[in-house]
């Protein structure tokens, strides 16, 4: 075994050599690459194993991305699936657009992107909807905490951050 000062360097063919070579930022010699690869093979049958109990059974939106990622051909429940959402985000966001009311609108940038900033929600609708003026955001605000709907918060700093109760 080789030694340097009180320390016992574990010798090349092993775990802690290999790590030693990695740590040196020196190129492995040949005996700890071949030690490593049981580690290895062994850290890739896990990976393997948990990968496929993870996997979402077919039938839903993620199965059918999956599909899509690895080329397969996609089922006729996947299929089903994503029908069924984009029909029911279709309809829904249609219904949102109809009921065209502003507080809906702030409500649903809030569903959206959660804890939100006074300051960064009225920029946030302002992108989508340039004529609505940051009072009719506040007002629109206000009416919706009167109405339970959102909650706002004030920070130690004085920052207001609106969210949906």
């Amino acid at each position: 075994m080789a030694g340097y000062g009180c320390v016992v360097l574990d010798p090349c063919g092993s775990r802690g050599a290999y790590l030693r070579h990695h740590k040196n930022s020196e190129k492995p010699c040949d005996a700890c690459l071949v030690a490593m690869r049981p580690i290895w093979a062994a850290t890739d049958l896990k990976r393997r194993r948990r990968r496929v109990e993870l996997e979402t059974p077919c039938g839903t939106y993620v199965a059918y991305r999956r599909h899509l990622r690895r080329g397969e051909p996609i089922d006729e429940a996947c299929r089903l699936a994503v029908n069924r959402a984009q029909r029911v985000w279709y309809h829904d966001h249609r219904r949102r657009v109809r009921r065209g009311t502003l507080k809906a609108v702030v409500a649903d940038y809030l569903e959206t992107h959660g804890l939100v900033e006074m300051r960064e929600l009225v920029v946030l609708i302002q992108y989508r909807h340039p004529d609505i003026t940051h009072r009719q955001v506040r007002d629109a605000v206000k009416g919706l905490r009167n109405d339970g709907m959102v909650v706002s918060e004030v920070d130690e700093w004085g920052v207001r951050y609106q969210y949906v109760a």
